[in-house]
């Protein structure tokens, strides 16, 4: 039997790739608060939405994984 084809069980049985990496969120530490508004500020000028509570940005990357911006200081 051909892989691939309607005779393959996997064909019929195997799911197809996830659309994310199954993580929580990836958090990344900058140095300042600072960094953490810049980053916001390129990430909305590409159109990428991002909530920011005062501390942490927060937005999703293309494949769907959270990611969490915050200063390693305040």
């Amino acid at each position: 039997m051909a892989e691939g084809t309607k005779d393959d069980p996997c064909a019929r049985t195997c799911a197809g790739p996830r659309a994310t990496l199954g993580l929580g969120d990836v958090r990344i530490v900058v140095p300042t608060r600072d960094d953490v508004e810049a980053f916001g500020e390129r990430v909305r000028d590409h159109g990428i939405v991002a909530a920011d509570d005062g501390r942490t940005l927060r937005l999703a990357d293309p494949w769907g994984t959270r990611l969490a911006i915050t200063p390693e200081v305040d």
